[in-house]
């Protein structure tokens, strides 16, 4: 069961390949954009990776990456989840974010329905074994190209949090399609190193 502070940033788990993730993305039927935020306990404190990509009528249009960047504060999400001119904020649990990347960049993403809980264990062992996603809308600007557009669209987040040992994947297949202010679906199946299957589903609203 999702619990309030599960929005947070949790106590640290076993395993050197523990972290916690922010994924949000969006589409308006010609512009695809997602962005990601994670973090890494180090022997010094933390490591930040962020990434936001975008498409216009499929070909890419705008990239920004910072890998690795080691930080020395414990991050706040309700602060804001920051690194090299990108922002993450939660405005509201479980409602409103913002993201921002200077000068590309600035969107208001608003849930539609309550997070969708996928449970504890459900994929491929090592992999996030905590996992909630989450329909929404997404409002706000970005630059392409060197041009400032608007964009009124629907999407999907992500949080996760727990070990993530990729090599423990053999193949993964993540699948949303947000339809409509009222329907959203979304369906995932993974197949693990050990050659079992894993997968979960969800249709907004729900039910």
């Amino acid at each position: 069961m999702i619990k309030p502070e599960d929005e947070e940033l949790h106590p640290i788990g076993e395993g050197e390949h523990w972290q916690e993730s922010w994924y949000l993305n969006w589409f308006d039927g010609h512009r695809f954009g997602l962005a990601r935020i994670g973090y890494k306990p180090t022997r010094f404190g933390w490591s930040c990776d962020a990434l936001l990509l975008a498409t216009e009528f499929g070909k890419p249009a705008k990239a920004f990456a910072r890998i690795a960047i080691p930080l020395r504060t414990r991050p706040d999400p309700e602060e804001g989840l920051k690194i090299g001119g990108f922002s993450l904020q939660m405005l509201e649990p479980y409602k409103r974010f913002r993201i921002a990347v200077d000068g590309i960049c600035d969107l208001d993403w608003t849930a539609l329905a309550p997070p969708h809980d996928f449970g504890e264990g459900e994929g491929p062992p090592g992999i996030a074994p905590r996992h909630f996603e989450q329909c929404g809308s997404v409002r706000g600007w970005f630059k392409l190209r060197g041009i400032q557009k608007n964009l009124d669209g629907l999407g999907q987040r992500d949080k996760s949090w727990g070990q993530r040992s990729w090599s423990k994947v053999a193949g993964w297949e993540w699948i949303c399609v947000p339809v409509s202010q009222d329907l959203g679906l979304h369906l995932w199946t993974a197949t693990g190193t050990d050659d079992k299957q894993y997968g979960g589903r969800f249709v907004r609203p729900g039910d």
